[in-house]
C-alpha cells in the first residue's frame, strides 16, 4: 500500500484534489439559498442544491477517496493524466451545467463522470492483482447504480412515474453516499475507533461481509418500499439496516470509550444516521426537516470524518496520526457542534414558516463555517507528505 515510486502525489493520490474540489462543491451548493433569499441569484435552487451537494460534494470525495485506496488495494499503476484530467473535466462541467440550470445535461455529465470513474477503478483490475476489500466493491456498485440513474434522469420521462421518480432520487441522493460508507465503512471505522498502537480486533470469518451486504441490500429495498408509498416502513428498514451493520460489521462504535475526539466524532455522526432514519419513521411529516438531519449531521459529517482520515494519514508524519487518534481535539469538539447546531436550525426552519428565510441562511452559514474549519487546517497536507519540509 504504498506510493508507487516517482509517481505524482495528485496522481497516486487523487484526494489532493478531488477533497478541495469538494469543498469548493458543497461551499457553492449550500450559497445557493442565502443568495437566492438576497435577490443574487436569479432562480430558487431547489433543484440545483441537491444536485450540487450530491453529485458535486459527495462524488467528487468518494472519487478522491477510491481513487488513492482502490490502486494501493490492488497493487496496480496509480491514475493516470489523461485520466485524472477527464475526471476533473467531466466534474466540473457537470456542475457548471447544474448552476446554468441546465439540469438534463448536468445529470448526463455527472453520470458520464460516474461511468468514467469506474471504468478507470475496475481496469486496474486484471491478472495479478489482489482483490479490494468487500465494503470498496459495494462503493463500486453503489457507483454504478447511480450512474444509471443519471443518465436515466437525463434522458428524461421518469418524473412521469411517481414511484420510480422517488426510487431513483432515493438511489442516487442517498444510495450514492450511504452505500459507500457501509461498505468504506466497515473497513476503515474500525480504525478509527481503535487507540493508536493497539491490536485490530478481529471479527469471526465472513461477519463483515455479511453486515455490509445484508445493510446494502436492506437499504435498496428500503428504497423500494418507500418508493411504493410505505415512507414509515420504508425508514424502519433502513433503520434497521443501519443497526444490523454496527452490529456486525462495525460494533467497536458500540463498544467502549472513544479515544479521541475523532473517534467520538464518528459515533456521533453514525448516531445521526440512524436517528434520521428513526425519526422519519415515527414522523414522516417534516419530511425536508429529517432529510437534512441525515445529510448534515449524518451523511455529511461522515464525509468529512473519512477525508480527514485520509489526509492526515497520506499527509502527517507517525507521531501527529498518534496525536490526533489519540487525544483530544477542540477543533473537532467545535466542528461536530456546529454542524449539529446548523443540522437543527435546518430542521426548526421548517417549524417556523415566519423564520424560514432566517433560518436557510443561518444554517447555511453554520455549514460553511464547519466546512472551512475542517478545510483551512487540512489544505496545508493536501499539497504534502510525511517528510515534506
Amino acid at each position: 500500500m504504498s506510493s508507487p515510486v516517482g509517481s505524482k502525489p495528485w496522481l497516486a493520490e487523487p484526494f489532493r484534489v478531488f477533497f478541495p474540489m469538494g469543498v469548493l462543491a458543497a461551499l457553492t451548493g449550500v450559497s445557493l439559498w442565502p443568495l437566492f433569499y438576497a435577490g443574487i441569484w436569479p432562480y430558487p435552487p431547489a433543484w440545483q442544491h441537491p444536485r450540487v451537494m450530491i453529485f458535486g460534494f459527495g462524488a467528487a470525495f468518494v472519487a478522491g477517496f477510491l481513487g488513492t485506496s482502490w490502486p494501493r488495494f490492488l497493487e496496480s499503476p496509480p491514475l493516470r493524466r489523461c485520466e485524472m484530467a477527464g475526471l476533473i473535466g467531466l466534474w466540473g462541467i457537470a456542475q457548471g451545467c447544474f448552476l446554468a440550470y441546465r439540469l438534463p445535461w448536468g445529470d448526463g455529465l455527472a453520470g458520464a463522470f460516474l461511468a468514467f470513474l469506474l471504468w478507470v477503478l475496475l481496469r486496474r483490475l486484471g491478472p495479478g492483482t489482489s482483490l479490494p476489500p468487500t465494503g470498496f466493491t459495494l462503493a463500486a456498485v453503489s457507483i454504478a447504480m447511480t450512474l444509471l440513474v443519471a443518465l436515466a434522469w437525463a434522458l428524461g420521462g421518469i418524473e412521469g412515474y411517481p414511484r420510480l421518480w422517488v426510487f431513483t432520487k432515493l438511489l442516487a441522493y442517498q444510495g450514492l453516499l450511504l452505500l459507500p460508507v457501509l461498505g468504506i465503512g466497515s473497513y476503515l471505522f474500525t480504525r478509527i475507533l481503535q487507540s493508536p498502537g493497539a491490536e485490530m480486533a478481529k471479527l469471526p470469518p465472513g461477519r463483515r461481509a455479511a453486515g455490509v451486504w445484508l445493510g446494502a441490500s436492506l437499504v435498496v429495498v428500503s428504497f423500494g418500499i418507500e418508493a411504493m408509498g410505505g415512507l414509515r416502513m420504508g425508514n424502519l428498514v433502513r433503520f434497521g439496516a443501519v443497526l444490523l451493520w454496527v452490529f456486525l460489521a462495525v460494533p467497536a462504535l458500540y463498544r467502549g470509550r472513544a479515544p479521541s475526539t475523532r473517534a467520538w466524532a464518528l459515533r456521533m455522526a453514525v448516531g445521526g444516521l440512524g436517528l434520521s432514519f428513526l425519526l422519519r419513521a415515527l414522523w414522516p411529516g417534516p419530511l425536508f426537516a429529517m432529510e437534512h438531519l441525515l445529510f448534515i449531521s449524518g451523511l455529511g459529517m461522515i464525509l468529512l470524518i473519512v477525508a480527514d482520515r485520509v489526509t492526515l494519514g497520506h499527509g502527517a508524519d507517525d507521531a501527529t496520526m498518534a496525536r490526533c487518534y489519540g487525544e483530544r481535539s477542540l477543533v473537532w469538539r467545535w466542528l461536530v457542534w456546529l454542524i449539529v447546531v446548523a443540522a437543527l436550525t435546518r430542521m426548526a426552519a421548517d417549524f417556523t414558516p415566519r423564520l424560514m428565510i432566517s433560518h436557510h441562511s443561518y444554517a447555511a452559514l453554520l455549514w460553511v463555517a464547519s466546512l472551512l474549519l475542517w478545510a483551512i487546517p487540512a489544505m496545508r497536507l493536501w499539497w504534502r507528505r510525511p517528510g515534506d519540509s
